[in-house]
C-alpha cells in the first residue's frame, strides 16, 4: 500500500509521545514492504529519507508569525487561523495528491489545521485520524486551564475555536483513540459522526529481553522516577514536593529521578522547589530504556486527563508497576494494586498515601512485576501494526465502495 502520515512534527523533532509512535508505525509498515510518505511542518520547505520513510517538511504558515502580535492576542491569532488554515492545508493537500497515496492517515494537525480534511476528501482519499490529544476540542490541546482540568461544557473560548474542527470531522472515515477515554470524549461532542470508530494503543517494545524484577532489597533506596516533558500539566511539581515529605516520614532510604526537560523558568522553579536534597536527581534528557533501568517505581502524576501516557506501558514492558493518577486513559490500562497504583490528584495527600503504601507493601512488588509483562503484550508492535494496516485497507475498501 501507498500510506501517506501527517503530523505536526516528525522525527528528529521528537517533541513527545506522539512522535515517537508515529515513527515507529511508519517504519514498521516499511519494512512490512508499504510504501510510505511523512508530511509534517517545518522552519523550510525540504525533503528527506529517514530509515526508508520519505520525509517532506512544508514551511508553518500562519498569520501570527508575521503580524507583530504578543502574549494572549499572539496566541488568540495564532488559534484563529489555526481552526481553519487553508493556505497551509492546501500545500500539504498538494504533496499527498502528487504522491497518489491509497490512504492517509492524519494525527495532530496543529500547524496545518483540519481544513485538509475536506480538501482530502474531495480528492477521493480515504482517511483515518487518530487521536493524541485534545486538538479538536480545545486550542491548547490539553483542556486545562488556571491549573485545573476544564470542566465537561469546555468553555466558551473553546467551545466557539473548536466548533469548525468538529464540523469538518465528518469527512473522516475511520477514527482510532489511544484510548477509549478520548475516543468517547470527542464522539459524546458530536465529532466523526461518519466515523467508524476504533481504539488501538500505542506499540513499545524494549530493545532487550525483560524478565520480571524482584522488589527492592533493603540495603539499598528505593527509587521513584518520573519521565516526560517538564510541565504543569505533567504534575512534576507535586512529585516533588511530595516526595519531600514522603522522605522526612520513613526510614527506608528513597530517591527520586526525573528525566525530561521543560521550558526554562518552569525547570528552574521546579530545580528551587528540589533545593539541596541530593536524593533528587534531575536527569535532562534519557533514553526511555535507559531511565527504567535505574528505577522501580515510575510515577505519572498528570493533573490533566491524558489520554495515554506512554510511560504507562513502557513502564509494563520493563516490568515495572507504575503509580499514576486515576485519570485521562491511566484506569484503562492500571489494574489498582495489580499493575499499579491509582490515585485521585483533586486530594492533595492522596500521592503521598499511596507511595507510603507502596513502601509498606514491598512483598507484593514482585507479583506486579509479573502482571506488567503480561499486560505489556497489548502493545506489542506487530499486532499495533497489523491492527492499523487492517483499518486502513478497510477505509480504503469503503471508499472504493462509497465511489461505485
Amino acid at each position: 500500500m501507498k500510506i501517506a502520515i501527517v503530523n505536526t512534527y516528525y522525527h528528529p523533532q521528537d517533541v513527545g509521545g506522539a512522535e515517537r509512535s508515529i515513527r515507529f508505525l511508519a517504519e514498521a509498515l516499511v519494512q512490512r514492504g508499504d510504501q510510505v510518505m511523512v508530511v509534517v511542518t517545518g522552519d523550510t520547505d525540504c525533503e528527506e529519507e529517514i530509515a526508508g520513510v520519505r520525509v517532506v517538511r512544508r514551511r508553518r504558515r500562519n498569520a501570527a508569525q508575521v503580524i507583530p502580535l504578543k502574549g494572549a492576542a499572539g496566541k488568540l491569532l495564532w488559534h484563529s487561523v489555526d481552526t481553519w488554515n487553508h493556505a497551509a492545508a492546501r500545500e500539504v493537500a498538494a504533496v499527498i495528491k502528487a504522491f497518489a497515496p491509497d490512504v492517509v492517515h492524519t494525527n495532530n494537525l496543529s500547524g496545518i489545521s483540519v481544513a485538509l480534511w475536506p480538501l482530502l476528501k474531495r480528492a477521493g482519499i480515504p482517511i483515518v485520524h487518530t487521536l493524541r490529544d485534545y486538538y479538536l476540542l480545545c486550542p491548547n490541546t490539553a483542556m486545562f486551564k488556571n491549573d485545573k482540568q476544564c470542566g465537561p461544557g469546555r468553555c466558551f473560548a473553546c467551545r466557539t475555536l473548536s466548533s469548525p474542527r468538529l464540523r469538518a470531522s465528518k469527512h473522516v472515515d475511520v477514527v482510532v483513540g489511544n484510548s477509549h477515554f478520548i475516543l468517547a470524549k470527542h464522539t459524546e461532542c458530536g465529532g466523526f459522526p461518519n466515523a467508524a470508530t476504533q481504539v488501538v494503543y500505542n506499540a513499545y517494545s524494549p530493545p532487550a529481553p525483560v524478565v520480571a524484577r524482584p522488589p527492592p532489597d533493603g540495603d539499598r533506596p528505593v527509587v521513584f522516577g518520573y519521565i516526560g516533558r517538564l510541565a504543569a500539566t505533567k504534575g512534576v511539581g507535586h512529585l516533588i514536593e511530595t516526595f519531600l515529605r514522603l522522605k522526612s516520614s520513613v526510614k527506608r532510604p528513597v530517591e527520586l529521578r526525573i528525566a525530561g526537560v521543560g521550558d526554562d523558568c518552569y525547570e528552574k522553579h521546579l530545580r528551587a522547589t528540589a533545593g539541596s536534597e541530593t536524593a533528587i536527581r534531575f536527569l535532562g534528557h534519557t533514553r526511555p530504556d535507559a531511565f527504567y533501568d535505574q528505577i522501580d517505581i515510575p510515577v505519572v502524576p498528570s493533573l490533566w486527563d491524558e489520554p495515554l501516557a506512554r510511560v504507562l506501558f513502557e513502564s509494563f514492558a520493563h516490568a515495572l508497576p507504575v503509580i499514576a493518577t486515576n485519570t485521562g486513559g491511566s484506569p484503562e490500562l492500571i489494574k489498582n494494586r495489580e499493575t499499579g497504583w491509582l490515585y485521585d490528584p483533586t486530594d492533595p495527600d492522596a500521592l503521598l498515601q499511596t507511595m507510603l503504601g507502596v513502601l509498606e507493601d514491598l512483598d507484593s512488588y514482585s507479583m506486579a512485576s509479573q502482571r506488567t509483562l503480561v499486560a505489556a503484550q497489548l502493545f506489542e508492535p506487530t499486532k499495533v501494526v497489523e491492527r492499523y494496516r487492517e483499518m486502513f485497507v478497510s477505509a480504503l475498501l469503503s471508499n472504493e465502495n462509497a465511489r461505485k
